[in-house]
């Protein structure tokens, strides 16, 4: 009889433990549902800012190329006035005064046409706007083998030769213009462990269907490079100010059971030159030599993000991770007298 009730009590035991677990399960399916009915919303409210910022930069460019229609026709219409006046020996005041009204006019539109201008920010864009083939673009950057060094001539055959490549490229709107920023990878035919591979970065602006170079390529091989003769690797164009894109490129080697990696980031200035404005350490870990008594079980990586603020540069929040675990923080945040990205005190 004994036996019978302890049976009894164990299947009924069971039973109630299904329960709950089943409750349970219900329960965390239900907080999944209103998480994902969370994260839809969050989903569908990020989409209609972005699309109502679309929308704001497009009525802006409209508004933008309205007044360069106006200048052009007010320019066109004071230079008829101008040499039509020209050709008399004398000039009546009507005439003056409608000379003098038509300048002060293009001169009220102009100022409108800068102010609008500044007011819209710096736009990533995508391919669509231009059609181009990297040959081409190669042809463009204008560096000839010769500009590479010593370095860069073969060792063992005379016959082998840098090769070039198009490694990233990225359409942007700044101030109503387009432009391209183009990094171009150049591989050493020198492929021993030694060697370095570089890469060039150039903007080009886009008028009438033709790209015209902004100024003169920069070489990245002090900060930015591959080893075995192969180029840096592109991480990602930023957004780091209101009117500023950047390029981060990763440098890379191994060795000694070491894989080591930098990030270099490259900020354009308002004249479209060059700068590095932040060059630190992106990855370490000393896996090769794991089993041996040089193994530390080092595994280090820093990642980065720019956090937009109320000055014109965004603040660069750089993170260090060990093994997976957050570390620490810092922020950095631009100079423009000196081009650097500098620790926030």
């Amino acid at each position: 009889m004994k036996q019978l009730v302890g049976i009894i009590f164990i299947f009924i035991s069971l039973q109630i433990v299904g329960q709950s677990k089943k409750k349970q399960i219900l329960f965390l399916n239900h907080k999944v549902d209103s998480l994902q009915t969370l994260l839809n919303v969050e989903r569908s409210k990020s989409e209609e800012k972005l699309s109502n910022a679309r929308v704001q930069n497009f009525n802006l460019q409209e508004k933008i190329t309205s007044l360069e229609n106006q200048i052009t026709q007010t320019k066109k219409l004071l230079n008829e006035s101008e040499t039509a006046l020209s050709s008399k020996n004398q000039i009546n005041k009507e005439q003056q005064d409608l000379i003098k009204k038509l300048k002060e006019e293009l001169q009220i539109k102009e100022d409108s046409l800068n102010l609008l201008r500044n007011e819209q920010d710096i736009q990533l864009l995508p391919d669509y706007f231009y059609s181009i083939s990297d040959d081409e673009l190669i042809r463009l950057f204008n560096v000839k083998d010769s500009d590479l060094g010593e370095n860069f001539v073969s060792k063992t055959d005379l016959n082998l030769r840098p090769k070039y490549s198009i490694i990233g490229r990225q359409f942007f709107s700044l101030e109503g213009r387009i432009y391209l920023l183009v990094i171009m990878g150049v591989d050493n035919p020198n492929d021993d462990h030694v060697y370095v591979g570089t890469s060039f970065i150039a903007c080009f602006k886009l008028t009438k269907s033709n790209l015209i170079l902004c100024s003169k390529a920069f070489n990245t091989i002090d900060y930015a490079y591959g080893e075995f003769g192969s180029p840096p690797r592109l991480e990602k164009f930023l957004i780091s100010g209101k009117h500023q894109i950047s390029i981060s490129l990763i440098s890379f080697y191994t060795g000694m059971g070491y894989d080591l990696q930098g990030r270099s980031i490259f900020c354009m200035d308002r004249n479209m030159n060059f700068h590095v404005g932040y060059d630190e350490q992106s990855h370490e870990d000393d896996s090769g030599n794991q089993g041996s008594d040089d193994w530390e079980n080092i595994d280090t990586t820093f990642e980065i993000e720019f956090k937009p603020n109320c000055n014109e540069y965004y603040d660069l929040v750089e993170s260090k991770y060990s093994h997976n675990k957050l570390k620490s923080k810092r922020t950095l945040r631009y100079n423009p007298s000196t081009h650097k990205y500098e620790q926030v005190k």
